[in-house]
């Protein structure tokens, strides 16, 4: 692990963790394991050093300034066992419900309803209608696709 670059995995209590039954190898499963928390950058404290395999608190300065992230488990949390510039911190949980609302709030900003109204001359013929639906209709498939791509491409972390 080490020569990867992934010095804090790189110790017997990290690789116990992994090796679920113990005993001294990891299987397929927990190899997975160990790629998920690879490829989602899962945090070690920034306290006690240890992985932090469920809840945790982010400095949301660091956070907001898109400096390294620096996280906290939650025992060294509660008993201030760390040494870190700042002092603002929000767990996990509330930190990606913050940044949710900050995107819903932007989309809402970006797709305000129009105050205008628009008549449109209807064609005169049923197949310039169904023309014009077909153009439509493919017009609202193709936004559809680039919104799902832009969405999985900038929400969707996990690998």
């Amino acid at each position: 692990m080490r020569e990867e670059g992934h010095i804090k995995m790189s110790n017997r209590h990290f690789f116990e963790e992994l090796d679920i039954d113990g005993n001294g190898t990891l299987e397929f499963m927990e190899v997975m394991a160990l790629y998920y928390i690879i490829k989602s950058g899962r945090p070690f404290c920034g306290g006690c050093d240890k992985f932090i395999p469920g809840m945790y608190f982010t400095c949301s300065k660091c956070f907001e300034n898109g400096k390294p992230l620096f996280c906290v488990c939650s025992e060294c949390f509660k008993d201030e066992l760390y040494v870190h510039e700042h002092d603002q911190f929000l767990d996990n949980y509330a930190l990606l419900e913050a940044k949710r609302l900050q995107v819903v709030a932007t989309y809402s900003e970006q797709h305000k309803a129009s105050s205008s109204v628009t008549i449109t001359e209807l064609p005169t013929s049923p197949t310039d209608a169904v023309k014009g639906w077909d153009i439509a209709f493919k017009a609202f498939e193709a936004a559809v696709i680039a919104a799902v791509n832009t969405a999985a491409g900038t929400l969707c972390t996990i690998m």
